[in-house]
């Protein structure tokens, strides 16, 4: 197996009151020691709100009116060589790593989406933390650009739990959340769907779901 690195030096010249030079310039490493520069760089400069500014601002000026936007949140895994800061064994992903909570925004019906932040986690950190800090600080945005846009969002399983849905329903976001199957939910939930026997029970069983969401504030 070869391992082979490209040397190269990263200038960050308003990182702090002296210019830093980050040099990836030694034999057979690895890209994570950069890791914790990046997290550094997100801190002082602020990459995460800048990359969100941009994409709405692109938005705002290219479109006249926005309907839907569709906010991912995802996890990925870093995996790491050597007792670097911050880097623990994470036992979904198997290995010792760095985690990244990636955000994209897409708008109405583009395939393309936009990345608005890369937020640096310990390895050992669950899925959805730092997911409300990211949200409190992009929603706001949102709104104040495209004030008659409804927003939702899209995660896996992952980012389940009672603090982010109470979160999403007061902020009146629509959520899709891939939960893994649940035989006490299915239970629960089984007197709730039914195949109606005429078009009369589709109508009121329509009628029933418009007046909840528009008691809960998610109607149109």
């Amino acid at each position: 197996m070869l391992y082979d690195t490209i040397k190269q030096s990263v200038l960050f010249e308003n990182l702090s009151k002296k210019t830093v030079v980050a040099k990836f310039d030694q034999d057979h490493a690895s890209p994570d020691g950069g890791a914790v520069l990046l997290m550094a760089c997100d801190e002082k400069l602020k990459l995460s709100e800048t990359l969100a500014a941009k994409a709405i601002a692109c938005h705002r000026r290219c479109k006249k009116r926005v309907k839907r936007i569709t906010i991912d949140l995802a996890p990925t895994d870093e995996p790491t060589y050597g007792g670097q800061r911050l880097t623990f064994f994470n036992q979904f992903y198997d290995t010792s790593c760095y985690l990244l909570l990636a955000g994209f925004l897409a708008f109405d019906d583009e395939v393309e989406q936009y990345l608005f932040c890369y937020v640096l986690c310990a390895g050992n950190a669950a899925a959805k933390h730092g997911a409300i800090g990211v949200l409190k600080r992009l929603l706001p945005r949102l709104c104040r650009a495209f004030p008659k846009a409804r927003s939702r969002i899209r995660l896996d399983g992952g980012f389940s739990g009672p603090e982010l849905y109470e979160f999403f329903e007061a902020e009146k976001l629509d959520y899709v959340v891939g939960m893994a199957r649940n035989p006490k939910l299915q239970a629960l939930a089984e007197p709730l769907f039914f195949w109606p026997d005429s078009l009369n029970e589709l109508h009121r069983a329509t009628v029933g779901a418009q007046a909840l969401a528009k008691q809960r504030g998610f109607a149109t």
